[in-house]
């Protein structure tokens, strides 16, 4: 059995790394995932991946990885950390340490998120989303949205 590293992000909030891993048995191809705190030295999890959707936007690097959130497109994939620190590396299924979140933006007809999307800025504790129009192939938008994970609420004053 080989494995080597395919895809790695960095949490800067957490100060924890992940890194997808695949490996080659007589019985085929397998993925992994494993979670570490750097500040720590520890390994959180390191377990068996077998969702297509999170392996391929990990080897993709076409996410936002923030406080244990992979956001990509509409979409967020929460990491659960809280589980992780509590119970140990491994108690837990790829299930448990993976929440999937589909359409977090309201997008109007024919609006999509454009690829790479979005982009981060740390010190506004904001994503930027652009969205184009599929038909007109064209910019249609950006969207300021504050991270999914603070649960703050932003005032902004409304144009009169």
């Amino acid at each position: 059995m080989t494995e080597s590293v395919k895809a790695y992000a960095y949490d800067f909030h957490e100060r924890k790394v992940l890194l997808l891993k695949a490996g080659l048995k007589k019985t085929g191809r397998f993925h992994t995932v494993l979670l570490a705190d750097v500040e720590e030295n520890r390994i959180l999890w390191n377990g068996k991946v077998k969702n297509a959707e999170l392996i391929g936007r990990l080897k993709s690097s076409l996410f936002t990885l923030v406080d244990g959130h992979i956001y990509y497109n509409n979409n967020v994939i929460k990491i659960r950390y809280d589980l992780l620190e509590r119970k140990g590396m491994r108690e837990l299924e790829e299930d448990q340490v993976f929440d999937y979140f589909e359409d977090i933006l309201v997008l109007d007809q024919g609006e999509k998120i454009k690829a790479k999307m979005p982009l981060c800025s740390l010190k506004h504790h904001r994503l930027v989303y652009f969205t184009t129009d599929i038909e007109a192939l064209s910019p249609n938008r950006v969207i300021y949205a504050p991270f999914l994970h603070e649960r703050k609420i932003f005032l902004s004053r409304m144009d009169e």
